[in-house]
């Protein structure tokens, strides 16, 4: 590239810094980041992807909402960027730019939002407006809106999330990161808290109960399934990112896309919440069907057949995140907690 541009220790950490804040699966972080003169290469963490995570769709999702992040506060300071991705890792270039337009100043104020929604649907307008923010994406942008939509997505959702909370290694891997004290949180420093979930602080002991999956006829995994899925139907309208290939930098390239539509989203004064069950339930079926016992093998294979009816122009590329997104009536409180960044970089 011309006129590259040599990444200075102060503009690296402000560009990382910026990075941390990204969009990650159940808080994972799972990114690393290595300077060079005039680049930054950008790398998955193996201590922080969630296990059960196929073809590690997920990690590579956030890495490439980190990557989003530094092209928005890159641009912010008058830098060009170009991004190439390897077999397991990608490397972006900085050079002289024009300073444009930038979403940078809402990544700090960017958030999952896990309230209640106005369930009025957002208009074709508003719709156009967020996906033409993303159009130079190399991902997919697709959307529904409608009771009747809405209450099916919810139906499909409840029943893979069932799988989730029933099946014992996606169970593990879901209580594992989750924080069940705020000391608990601050240690570790990624994961989820109840507070961050909008869970009372008295919620916890359930969540304790549930961990060692104490269930019974009043807390049982369709319950709480169908207690999950239920936000749902309280949205504007849902939104599936797409990959348009099941690699590395296809997911990366949809992380992209996330970031970049969640930031434009919120500087128009929308919420969004992402869920993963469905993206990523269904992808582990199409390519580890082994995995699931055989008793959830009816239950993914109706799924998919619903989804894919749904969502018909998918059929020809890959579901990477699941999006509720509308106009919010109150707020969750905003996770804080971050990786200090000398854990996040590679010397």
């Amino acid at each position: 590239m011309e006129n590259t541009v040599i990444i200075s220790n102060e503009l690296f950490k402000n560009l990382i810094g910026a990075a941390s804040l990204a969009a990650s699966a159940d808080n994972m972080q799972p990114w690393e980041f290595k300077k060079h003169n005039h680049s930054i290469e950008v790398f998955m963490s193996n201590s922080r992807k969630l296990p059960t995570d196929v073809s590690d769709m997920f990690s590579w999702v956030s890495i490439g909402a980190a990557i989003q992040n530094i092209i928005e506060k890159a641009s912010l300071e008058g830098l060009a960027t170009n991004v190439k991705y390897q077999e397991s890792s990608a490397t972006i270039t900085f050079s002289d730019g024009i300073d444009k337009d930038s979403l940078s100043p809402w990544i700090d104020k960017r958030t999952t939002n896990r309230s209640d929604y106005d369930d009025k649907p957002l208009d074709e307008s508003t719709l156009s407006e967020l996906s033409s923010s993303v159009h130079d994406m190399h991902a997919g942008v697709h959307w529904v809106a409608g009771k009747e939509n809405l209450k099916a997505i919810t139906e499909m959702d409840a029943s893979l999330s069932f799988i989730r909370l029933d099946h014992e290694p996606f169970h593990k891997e879901l209580f594992d990161i989750i924080r069940l004290s705020e000391e608990e949180l601050e240690e570790k420093r990624f994961g989820l808290s109840p507070k961050v979930l909008g869970m009372p602080p008295e919620a916890a002991p359930l969540l304790q109960l549930l961990k060692s999956r104490a269930f019974d006829e009043n807390i049982n995994p369709l319950a709480m399934a169908n207690g999950l899925a239920s936000k749902l139907q309280e949205a504007g309208a849902i939104c599936i990112i797409s990959s348009k290939n099941s690699n590395p930098a296809g997911y990366m390239e949809a992380g992209r896309a996330m970031e970049k539509l969640w930031l434009f989203a919120t500087s128009k004064g929308l919420s969004l919440h992402p869920y993963g069950a469905l993206p990523q339930y269904l992808t582990k079926f199409e390519k580890e069907p082994h995995t699931f016992p055989e008793k959830y093998h009816e239950i993914l294979r109706e799924q998919k057949s619903k989804f894919y009816t749904l969502f018909s122009e998918l059929k020809e590329e890959y579901p990477a995140i699941l999006l509720r997104v509308g106009k919010p009536k109150d707020q969750t409180p905003k996770n804080d907690i971050r990786i200090g960044l000398k854990k996040i970089i590679r010397e």
